[in-house]
């Protein structure tokens, strides 16, 4: 059971907006690789459990991916882990460069793969449309950077409800989170996977890791259709998914 914080209210009502499209033409899994907390991110078996993980999230999509990381420093460390194993097109999305002349390249290609930050211009008021893409990865839970700003704004909700981090900090990320998964699906005739890689998203961080986990703050419409998965297994979900579909070009890749 998810609790809810609510101001004076009984018996309150609660609205989520979201996708309106049919529910068999996506699949959203929460895999469990480790939790890519900012302690560990140098960590060499992280690295490598979150690398073949989005090798295989890759490999076995029908077209092109986009892979959302917690900042630009992370795209760019996995697009350099990445890019020389991948048959795919590497694609990265840097500060200071054109994003829009990179995002027209990406989807001019039919196998290509988009590394770029969640916080970055891509994850809301840019479609991709059709073919553009198939699957979309969200790599950790994206928190932004602490500065005193933001520090001062969770201190006020502090103050105000005894819930700073969780107002000031948790729900906008998994608002962002949200929209960048949306980034796949934007009519009721496409098909797409979306992936949250990082523990911290699955059913059992929800019973272990207490403040840690994430999932409760995800609407329930959507929580439901979450599918915990073994990140060895994301490969054949995958192809079992894109496969009912007909989706891939030929032969579909061999696990």
């Amino acid at each position: 059971m998810y609790k809810r914080q609510v101001l004076g209210l009984d018996d309150p009502e609660t609205m989520a907006y979201g996708l309106t499209f049919p529910e068999e033409r996506r699949r959203t899994f929460a895999v469990d690789t480790p939790a890519l907390f900012a302690r560990d991110r140098d960590d060499h078996d992280v690295q490598e459990a979150v690398t073949d993980a989005l090798r295989d999230a890759v490999r076995f999509t029908p077209g092109n991916t986009l892979l959302f990381f917690p900042s630009y420093s992370e795209a760019e460390r996995y697009h350099d882990r990445l890019a020389l194993s991948l048959s795919a097109t590497s694609y990265l999305d840097e500060p200071g460069k054109s994003v829009e002349r990179i995002r027209e390249s990406f989807v001019d290609d039919d196998d290509g793969v988009l590394f770029t930050s969640l916080w970055g211009t891509l994850t809301e008021g840019v479609s991709f449309d059709g073919d553009d893409a198939h699957t979309v990865v969200v790599v950790g839970v994206p928190y932004p950077h602490l500065d005193d700003r933001l520090r001062a704004v969770e201190d006020a909700y502090d103050a105000a409800f005894d819930a700073g981090w969780e107002y000031a900090v948790e729900i906008p990320t998994i608002r962002k989170t949200r929209q960048a998964l949306g980034r796949v699906l934007r009519s009721p005739e496409e098909i797409g996977v979306r992936a949250l890689l990082d523990a911290r998203y699955t059913g059992r961080a929800s019973r272990e890791m207490g403040k840690y986990a994430v999932r409760g703050s995800f609407p329930d419409e959507e929580r439901e259709e979450i599918i915990d998965i073994d990140p060895e297994k994301l490969k054949f979900a995958m192809l079992n998914f894109y496969t009912d579909f007909d989706a891939y070009d030929g032969a579909p890749p061999t696990p």
